[in-house]
């Protein structure tokens, strides 16, 4: 299971960045995602793919909407609010909600440490707003993960 205390406050320890700056060496010369930053090509720490992410977002919206029809008459607005407060308390906390989790993916700063609160609730805030979401660089991080400083990686 994921443990925050190794590598000192407010890093995901050595399981992921001690490993990803070491392996970004050993790498070919050839780009790929994350590679700036020193992500490696594939498997745990890698940049994830979209289609995970586009996986959890539907688990995170459907736990939101499951609620929401269960206990708020199917109320827009609540499930709006339940995937924001789900995401404002989990992402800073853990690194991930219940879709990351289920996905096996983890949201991180570049430099491997945790998105604080602010951070997460500047990318939600973009998220919201469709569009910058869908327009994404080559890392694979949307405009939203540009402006938190974040970016999605597989655990």
């Amino acid at each position: 299971m994921f443990r925050h205390g190794r590598g000192g406050e407010g890093s995901y320890g050595a399981r992921y960045t001690g490993r990803v700056n070491r392996r970004a060496a050993s790498q070919s010369t050839s780009d790929y995602p994350g590679k700036k930053y020193g992500f490696p090509q594939s498997g745990r720490g890698s940049v994830a793919p979209v289609i995970r992410r586009l996986v959890a977002l539907f688990i995170d919206w459907g736990v939101a909407f499951g609620l929401s029809v269960l206990f708020f008459n199917n109320n827009e607005w609540v499930t709006l609010g339940l995937y924001t407060l789900q995401v404002l308390v989990m992402l800073p906390l853990f690194g991930y909600t219940l879709g990351y989790l289920i996905c096996g993916i983890l949201l991180m700063s570049t430099s491997g440490k945790k998105v604080n609160v602010v951070r997460v609730l500047v990318r939600h805030v973009l998220f919201c707003l469709i569009i910058p979401p869908l327009i994404y660089d080559p890392d694979r991080r949307g405009l939203h993960d540009l402006a938190a400083g974040a970016v999605v990686v597989r655990r």
